[in-house]
C-alpha cells in the first residue's frame, strides 16, 4: 500500500507539469481567476488556456486582462503594456474596438479631424477622395456625395467655387467649361451658348456683349460686325455690306450719302467725288454726261446743253 501511495503522487506531479507547459483549459471561474492573476507580467494576458504576449490593437498592464483600443484609435505593436492607442489620422476612421490600423474613408466621405470613428458624407459643391475633402473649382459642381466635381455642361457656367450647380449662359455671353466670358463688339449670343456669333453682313454692333445685332443704316456699310461711313463718290441702303460707287454721269461730294446726283446740262462728272465741271465753248452735254462734247458744224449750243442746228440758208459765225 505504501508503494501505490508514492505512485499516486508522482502521477499527480507529472499531470500538473503536463498542463503548465501545454496551457490550462480551465472552465471553472475561480480556477480562470487563479490562473490570470498569475499572468502578472506586463504586456501578457491570460487567454484561457496560456499566459501570450498582448496583440496589436491592445494593451495589457499586467493583471491578466488586454484592454482594447477605442473607436477612433489604434496600435499596430504587440506587447504594449500601457495605453499606446493613437488617434486615426485625419482622413481615416476605426469604427471598433481593438484596432491595429485605421481605414481611409471610402471615396464620396471624408474625416477632417483625428480620432474619428466614422466618415462624413462629403457636401454639395466639394469633392471627396482619399479621405480628404477639397472644394470644387469655378466652373465645376458636384451633388452630396461625390468623389469628383464634374464639369458644366456646354452653355452653362457658376462664378464661385463650391458650387452644387451650373446656371444657363445669359445673353450676350458665352460659356465654355464653365467659365463666362463677355461677346466682343461685333458678335452675340442669345444665351446658353458656347459661342459668340458674328454678326451677319449689313448688320453691326458698337458695344460687346449684345444679344443681336443692328440693320446697317443708309449711307454705311457693315461688315465683320462693324459699321462704317461710305466715303464720297459712292452711296449706299439699308442693311448694306458694301458702299455702292456712283453710276457714270452721277457724283457725290459727300460721305454717308443714301444715292448720288445726276450730273447737269452742259457739265460733265467724270469723277464721282468732285463737282460737276462745266464745258468750255463750243460745246455741249446733256444731263448725266461724263464728258463734253464739240457742238457740230452748223449748229449751236446753249447752256443747258441743247444743239440747235441753223435753218437752210444760215450757218453760223465764228
Amino acid at each position: 500500500m505504501k508503494e501505490c501511495k508514492h505512485s499516486f503522487i508522482v502521477a499527480v506531479v507529472i499531470f500538473h507539469l503536463f498542463q503548465h507547459t501545454k496551457g490550462l483549459d480551465c472552465s471553472d471561474p475561480t480556477c480562470e481567476n487563479e490562473w490570470k492573476s498569475k499572468c502578472n507580467t506586463a504586456g501578457k494576458y491570460w487567454n484561457g488556456v496560456n499566459c501570450v504576449s498582448c496583440p496589436t490593437g491592445y494593451y495589457c498592464q499586467g493583471d491578466g486582462e488586454r484592454i482594447g483600443c477605442p473607436k477612433g484609435k489604434y496600435n499596430d505593436q504587440i506587447d504594449q503594456s500601457t495605453d499606446t492607442c493613437q488617434d486615426c489620422k485625419a482622413g481615416t476612421f476605426g469604427n471598433d474596438f481593438g484596432k491595429s490600423s485605421c481605414v481611409t474613408c471610402p471615396a464620396g466621405s471624408y474625416t477632417d479631424q483625428t480620432g474619428q470613428s466614422d466618415c462624413t458624407q462629403c457636401e454639395a459643391g466639394y469633392m471627396c477622395s482619399g479621405g480628404t475633402r477639397t472644394q470644387c473649382a469655378k466652373g465645376t459642381y458636384s451633388v452630396a456625395g461625390m468623389s469628383s466635381c464634374t464639369q458644366c455642361p456646354t452653355g452653362q457656367f457658376n462664378d464661385a467655387a463650391g458650387s452644387s450647380s451650373c446656371t444657363d449662359c445669359p445673353e450676350g455671353t458665352k460659356c465654355v467649361s464653365g467659365i463666362k466670358a463677355t461677346c466682343p463688339i461685333g458678335t452675340f449670343s442669345a444665351g446658353a451658348t458656347d459661342a459668340c456669333t458674328p454678326c451677319s453682313g449689313g448688320t453691326y454692333n458698337t458695344a460687346s456683349g449684345q444679344k443681336s445685332c443692328t440693320p446697317c443704316e443708309a449711307g454705311n456699310k457693315c461688315s465683320g460686325g462693324t459699321k462704317s461711313t461710305c466715303p464720297a463718290g459712292t452711296f449706299a441702303k439699308a442693311s448694306a455690306e458694301t458702299c455702292t460707287t456712283c453710276p457714270p454721269g452721277t457724283y457725290t461730294t459727300s460721305t454717308g450719302q443714301t444715292s448720288c446726283k445726276l450730273c447737269p446740262a452742259n457739265k460733265k462728272c467724270g469723277d464721282p467725288t468732285t463737282d460737276p465741271v462745266s464745258c468750255g465753248p463750243n460745246q455741249y452735254a446733256p444731263e448725266g454726261s461724263v464728258t463734253c462734247f464739240e457742238c457740230p458744224a452748223g449748229s449751236t449750243c446753249d447752256a443747258n446743253g441743247l444743239v440747235t442746228y441753223c435753218a437752210a440758208g444760215e450757218y453760223v459765225k465764228n
